[in-house]
């Protein structure tokens, strides 16, 4: 299945049953850190429901942050409706600009990426449709089966296009919306 069912749901259980908790809906604003040359988290400044907010982190804990997420600013199209435009401002990269100025050479450099968002944006969609044929031409096409092979670029694509044929199915549950 795809890597939310296949990965982040099976290891979400499994933590949750390690007595690992999980803060959800809340946007890390600052990290504090420990002086020192180590890199210890002393707590989380968050913001949930547009108010602010602490997580304490104790010595024992394991703190992980992600930065710079890729999907950070996603927006969503349909079949009748195009994507809006994405904002300019990813959330994320406030974070890791915070993280940097704090310890500089620690946390890398977000400005490859959030400083030059139109070269380092990803397009992605699904298709859906009964029969196989599709997975057949680009089986025929590529030379590998569904869920055998990597990205296939297609080189001639003004929009730097890359495919991949997930194995299938791809999705455990299948929704239809009329």
């Amino acid at each position: 299945f795809n890597q939310y069912e296949s990965i982040i749901q099976p290891l979400q259980r499994h933590l949750e049953g390690e007595g690992v908790d999980f803060q959800l809906n809340c946007l890390v604003k600052d990290v504090d850190l420990l002086d020192g040359a180590n890199i210890t988290v002393r707590g989380l400044d968050v913001e949930r429901s547009g108010k602010p907010d602490r997580i304490p982190v104790r010595p024992q804990d394991l703190c992980v942050i992600t930065t710079g997420a890729m999907c950070d600013n996603a927006v969503l199209g349909d079949l009748h409706t195009p994507a809006p435009p994405a904002p300019e401002h990813p959330k994320s990269f406030d974070l890791w600009r915070k993280l940097v100025s704090k310890r500089p050479g620690a946390f890398g450099n977000p400005e490859p990426f959030a400083g030059h968002w139109e070269q380092s944006y990803w397009h992605s969609f699904t298709v859906t449709m009964r029969g196989n044929r599709l997975l057949k031409d680009m089986e025929a096409f590529t030379g590998n089966p569904p869920g055998e092979g990597a990205l296939s670029t297609l080189v001639d694509s003004k929009w730097r296009m890359s495919t991949v044929v997930a194995a299938q199915p791809h999705f455990r549950y299948i929704y239809i919306c009329t």
